[in-house]
C-alpha cells in the first residue's frame, strides 16, 4: 500500500503544477489583452495630437460676409508657420459651401467669391492643411451688406 500513496502524492503535485501553469496562462493573457487596449488608445490619441498640432499657427477667421457681392474675406491670424497653402472652407448656416486653396502668409487676406449668402446668414471658415489635417471652425460672423 506504500506504493498506493506515492502515487496518489504523486498525482496531488501533478495537479498543482497544472493549476499554477495555467493560472499563469490566464494572466499572461490579460496582460496581451489590456497592452492591445492601452497601445491602440495611446496610439489613436498621438495621431489625433499630431493632425492638431499641424494646425497651430493656420488659424483663418472671416473678417467680413458681404451678401450683396457674395464675397467673404478670409485673413489668417499670426502663428508659427511664415507661409502655409490652405484650403479655405466655408461654411453657411453650418453646411460647406465653397472650398478655395490659397497660400496664406501671415495675416495675409483673400476674398473669395461665388459664395452665395443671404442677410443674417451665419458664416465660418475652416482650414484644411495640404497633408489633410483639418483645423477648428472660426468664430461666427453674420453676412449682411458692405
Amino acid at each position: 500500500m506504500k506504493g498506493g500513496k506515492k502515487i496518489l502524492r504523486m498525482k496531488k503535485a501533478q495537479s498543482q503544477i497544472i493549476t499554477t501553469v495555467l493560472i499563469i496562462l490566464l494572466v499572461l493573457a490579460a496582460i496581451v489583452i489590456v497592452w492591445q487596449v492601452v497601445n491602440t488608445t495611446v496610439r489613436g490619441g498621438a495621431e489625433e495630437a499630431a493632425s492638431q498640432a499641424a494646425c497651430f499657427g493656420v488659424n483663418l477667421v472671416v473678417v467680413s460676409a458681404n451678401n450683396d457681392t457674395n464675397e467673404v474675406v478670409v485673413r489668417r491670424d499670426p502663428g508659427a508657420a511664415s507661409e502655409e497653402t490652405v484650403t479655405a472652407t466655408i461654411f453657411v448656416g453650418g453646411e460647406n459651401v465653397v472650398e478655395d486653396t490659397q497660400t496664406f502668409s501671415q495675416l495675409e487676406s483673400h476674398t473669395i467669391t461665388g459664395v452665395t449668402l443671404n442677410d443674417g446668414d451665419e458664416v465660418q471658415v475652416a482650414a484644411v492643411l495640404e497633408g489633410g489635417s483639418a483645423c477648428s471652425l472660426s468664430s461666427i460672423i453674420e453676412a449682411g451688406p458692405a
